[in-house]
């Protein structure tokens, strides 16, 4: 790991490398199995994933998880403005 930048950094990182080879709709594992395989906090996954969110890579959904969000739908949307 490089330790120049926060490890939720670099979590947020490779979250992001391991979803684009998934397709949209797509879970990914909760925060706790995240938490175990990074062997870190839910805190520190949790801040990884709402970035993960807020770039639009994922979207979340109440009390079913969160899932790989449809980067083409959104290129559409920016298309048309």
């Amino acid at each position: 790991m490089d330790m120049t930048k926060p490890i939720y950094q670099q979590i947020k990182e490779e979250l992001q490398a391991y979803i684009e080879g998934l397709a949209a709709n797509t879970p990914i594992p909760g925060e706790r199995e995240l938490a175990a395989r990074f062997h870190v906090s839910r805190m520190t996954v949790r801040k990884a994933v709402a970035q993960l969110e807020q770039e639009g890579y994922l979207y979340r959904e109440m009390n079913r998880g969160t899932f790989v969000a449809d980067k083409k739908k959104e290129n559409n949307l920016l298309r048309a403005i």
